[in-house]
């Protein structure tokens, strides 16, 4: 009963975080087409610098308080977690107000000098009252996915983003104009708004769950702990972020430089990083997540010396993300155009989400990848590693997007995520003992292949002269039942009753969540 009531929470809680994602993905469906490919392009410059910032108000207090946390849980030390985590939200809140400042102060110069657009600095200005409160917020979260209270972590976000959207809904029923600028500004506030719902949320729960136990004296942690594991983060964390915004920030000039018009090249690429992108990224939402949960469930392996445990865990998650990727890269790349035509009712789109699909599987599996390394205490590497990436693809997008336009940025994406994933999974096997068999490899990529012309004769067969979205619907449901049952059928999932002491672990892991 409690292993059934435990696989039922983490089902739930997997089902939850795919809801929001989808209610996510359907706003930003709905907004790119409101406020069109510019407006879209021109806010994502906007969260690019604001990403920058944020990385300095969190300044790694949710990585610090993941990892200290679950370091005082393993050892039993609860009143230990409770003095880190306060710490953690102490050390955030003072780079959080700081950062609050700074982006304020130099809204003008950012928006008028470095976007070169004077419409972006209203909308900085608004953001930058949110970032104490993403500080906050962070270190409560990485508290508690720590101590494994997932739905509590996940309760901040739900809030965030229906706040969020419920806002902006509201907002541009009464105040949205042509203005592109202005649009932004509520954007922009409406995220604002979301955040401080969001972190006074988990303030109420981490409050009231305290209340609730019996007070013991409290074992301290003490700064110097936490800021030995955030800095080197934090530091890194900078480069990365800036060196990434200033990559997104050359983009629309590089295309600009390639003959395009300003409304042009931040259409353009308003239609890869704000509609294909947000397509092509919604099923990673579950990995997303995962990478958050390994932190802790290998930290606390790492300490008590579990390393048979370590090299079984990672190779079978690996194995079963690069199958995810590899059947969703399918869907993608069958029904592309179906995909542009429903949701933006623009080619263009289906033509970047046909061009950036085979990068899925790769992306998805270096998002696990980090969160490993992570979790085994290689965050300085990995960031290491983010930022000779950041380095090499704004040497890239300087010197092709000139000539080579959306194809030399596309290019530049593949290039980034090989570069990146290569790099970390070495490491990855180098300190894990990770086994990565050819056969899944080829055996899942055959039953990709096989599952898309199936699904693409059932469509022909069947689906000739109906609307785009049962098109879209009805044919990746056959292409993903192919897709399992070839695996099935080849022995790549779960088909032969040996293996289920194989997966004991992961199954073991999943409930403990």
């Amino acid at each position: 009963m409690r292993k059934s009531r435990l696989m039922a929470n983490t089902v739930m809680l997997t089902a939850v975080g795919m809801l929001m994602r989808a209610v996510g993905l359907s706003f930003q469906v709905w907004l790119s087409n409101k406020i069109g490919a510019a407006g879209t392009g021109l806010y994502y410059l906007i969260l690019s610098v604001n990403s920058t910032a944020a990385t300095v108000a969190i300044s790694g207090a949710r990585f610090a308080a993941t990892r200290i946390v679950s370091e005082e849980l393993g050892k039993g030390r609860e009143s230990g977690a409770v003095s880190a985590l306060k710490k953690c939200v102490g050390y955030a809140l003072m780079f959080g107000l700081a950062a609050g400042v700074l982006l304020y102060s130099s809204a003008g110069v950012l928006g008028s000098r470095i976007l070169n657009d004077a419409r972006t600095v209203q909308s900085l200005r608004i953001l930058a009252v949110g970032l104490p409160f993403i500080s906050a917020g962070a270190a409560l979260s990485g508290y508690f996915t720590a101590s494994r209270q997932v739905l509590k972590a996940a309760a901040g976000e739900v809030a965030e983003q229906l706040a969020r959207i419920i806002f902006t809904l509201l907002m541009f029923g009464y105040f949205i104009t042509e203005d592109i600028g202005k649009n932004c500004s509520l954007l922009s506030l409406g995220s604002t708004v979301g955040e401080i719902i969001s972190t006074i949320l988990l303030i109420f729960l981490f409050v009231a769950q305290k209340d609730k136990k019996q007070r013991k004296k409290e074992e301290k942690v003490g700064m110097r702990r936490i800021t030995s594991v955030a800095m080197p983060l934090a530091v890194t964390a900078y480069a990365r972020t800036a060196l990434t915004t200033m990559q997104n920030v050359l983009t629309p000039i590089g295309f600009r430089r390639g003959g395009d018009s300003s409304e042009a090249a931040l259409a353009k690429y308003g239609k890869i990083q704000g509609m294909a992108m947000p397509v092509l990224t919604f099923p990673a939402a579950i990995f997303v997540s995962l990478a958050d949960l390994l932190v802790p469930e290998l930290t606390r392996a790492q300490v008590n010396g579990r390393r048979d445990f370590i090299a079984h865990f990672v190779s079978k998650v690996l194995k079963y993300c690069m199958f995810f990727g590899i059947g969703t890269a399918a869907v993608f790349i069958a029904f592309s155009g179906s995909f542009g035509s429903v949701f933006y009712s623009d080619a263009d789109v289906g033509k970047y989400i046909r061009l950036l699909a085979c990068l899925m599987p790769v992306m998805y599996m270096d998002t696990v990848t980090d969160g490993m390394l992570r979790g085994l205490g290689e965050q300085v590497y990995w960031m290491r590693v983010n930022i000779v990436d950041s380095i090499l693809s704004l040497i890239l997008v300087w010197t092709l997007l000139p000539r080579w336009g959306a194809e030399g940025y596309i290019f530049i994406l593949y290039f980034s995520e090989f570069f990146n994933f290569s790099l970390s999974i070495g490491k990855l096997i180098s300190i894990s003992g990770l086994r990565i068999r050819g056969r899944d490899v080829l055996r899942s990529l055959a039953a990709a292949f096989g599952a898309v012309n199936i699904a693409l004769l059932f469509v022909r067969a069947v689906c000739g002269g109906l609307p785009a979205i049962f098109t879209l619907c009805a044919g990746s449901a056959v292409l993903i039942g192919a897709y399992l049952l070839m695996l099935w059928l080849t022995k790549g999932i779960l088909s032969e009753g040996r293996r289920g002491a194989q997966e004991s672990a992961i199954v073991n892991i999943l409930q403990r969540w």
